[in-house]
């Protein structure tokens, strides 16, 4: 029974046995955006956050249409992550509200490319959830820090028919902050990769093309005058020409376009 814990045993090392010498600086290269978030929201400015050649933590903001004219220097002895949050202020969308894109160095390096995929922002956040977890827990903790997880054995399962057929169609709707907290403190089974539970809900808001948070899902089904959405937990978002909904499972409010 293949556990995930067993990542961690061993070190990825991806660039000590590397002789050639490495770019200075990357190209970023971002995904396309998913057809319904273009429709309904057209071209982002992105947020990009990386750690340096220095180990620093560093952030640019910039216009999607500049994709091709951003180039960083990323942190080169171990496993790094970029992550990118594409954010629409002007409707109320700020960076973090809609799921990031993302890489991981130097995995996803092509040449002086560094090409980020909506894939790539589930690793990047797992990466600061484990980093984040490792920091808190006692035990264990500096071999579990997230330079020594196995990503190309954490992709290939995350892409596999052996996990749940919902979660490897959307792994936004796993809970990464519970699941990160897990592995680092005792490890879990693979089985522990399963969606959050979630609670179908109906809204009367305007007709139209309706849109959640992550890159993965269809546009929500609209049907008689009702919005049919799936709430995870805490504060959801769900976005269209009509406005911004945000929801819990115990209140919502619409934000129209003319009153952001």
């Amino acid at each position: 029974m293949l556990k995930i814990s067993i990542f961690f045993l061993v070190a990825v090392a991806v660039l000590g046995s590397c002789t050639e010498i490495l770019p200075s600086s990357y190209q970023i290269v971002l995904p396309a955006l998913p057809d319904t978030w273009e429709a309904v929201l057209g071209t982002p400015r992105w947020r990009l956050e990386w750690i340096n050649e220095a180990g620093e933590k560093e952030r640019r903001d910039f216009d999607g249409a500049d994709n091709n004219a951003i180039a960083i220097t990323v942190m080169q002895e171990w496993t790094t992550p970029i992550v990118a949050y594409p954010y629409w202020s002007s409707r109320g969308l700020f960076p973090g509200t809609m799921k990031p894109a993302g890489a991981l160095f130097p995995l996803d390096v092509d040449g002086t490319r560094l090409v980020l995929t909506w894939h790539g922002g589930i690793d990047a956040s797992l990466y600061g959830e484990l980093a984040a977890a490792a920091g808190t827990e006692k035990t264990k903790a500096f071999t579990r820090l997230p330079l020594y997880f196995n990503w190309v054995g954490f992709r290939e399962l995350l892409r596999s028919d052996s996990i749940n057929e919902d979660l490897r169609a959307d792994p936004w709707q796993a809970d990464w902050r519970t699941l990160a907290a897990r592995l680092v403190r005792s490890g879990f089974d693979r089985r522990a990769l399963v969606p959050q539970a979630r609670q179908r809900m109906l809204f009367p808001v305007a007709d139209g093309t309706w849109i959640g948070t992550s890159p993965f899902a269809a546009a929500l089904d609209y049907q008689n005058g009702v919005l049919i959405a799936f709430l995870i937990d805490g504060l959801n978002t769900f976005v269209s020409s009509a406005g911004v909904l945000r929801c819990t499972q115990d209140a919502w409010i619409l934000v129209k376009p003319e009153d952001q």
